[in-house]
């Protein structure tokens, strides 16, 4: 509670270093596929950024934040390390198993210690619909080999068939009956 305390304080301060943030203003990914969103902060202090990130989807409240901790991202989420945002300035926040629901305006609030609080101007994720296509794809292909070699199979029959048939009855218009034949001539 001190440190929040503290932090507020200097954040606070009049003659603190200015904080601007940057956020690409839109990103599209695939439905479950995954999407790095990204969060760039400026200040005008030297050294490490000693603070910390928070996410929201849509609107900066309590309710709307995002992280592992809530119902519809469990488990989804990867953030940026602590050594990208203390030199690099860079928030960053990975969503994988992308879903429709996903989809809105995603704000990157930084809290600097002895910089300030602040918030981009967000960055709206679209979420394509997945195409069932080339899931269904190998299954019309696997289908039309199944109906390809049926139809070979019964089509071979056949002509091997009427040609055993056509042989056989060839070959009984030349055989002559027991009684017409020579050996059997008393």
């Amino acid at each position: 509670m001190a440190w929040k305390l503290l932090f507020i304080f200097l954040s606070a301060c009049p003659g603190s270093s200015s904080l601007s943030i940057f956020q690409p203003p839109r990103i599209q990914a695939q439905e479950g596929g995954s999407v790095s969103l990204s969060c760039l902060f400026n200040i005008s202090q030297e050294g490490p950024a000693i603070g910390f990130a928070t996410w929201y989807l849509n609107m900066v409240a309590p309710d709307r934040e995002v992280n592992n901790k809530t119902l519809e991202f469990r488990g989804r989420l990867v953030a940026s390390d602590q050594a990208q945002f203390l030199w690099d300035r860079v928030v960053e926040l990975q969503i994988r198993d992308i879903r429709l629901s996903d989809a809105g305006v995603y704000l990157c609030k930084v809290e600097i210690l002895g910089s300030g609080i602040g918030t981009g101007e967000g960055t709206r994720l679209v979420v394509k619909e997945d195409s069932p296509w080339p899931k269904v794809f190998p299954l019309f292909l696997r289908a039309a080999l199944y109906i390809f070699s049926l139809a070979f199979v019964v089509i071979g029959t056949t002509l091997y068939y009427k040609r055993q048939v056509a042989f056989t009855k060839g070959h009984q218009r030349t055989l002559l009956p027991l009684s017409q034949c020579p050996e059997n001539e008393v």
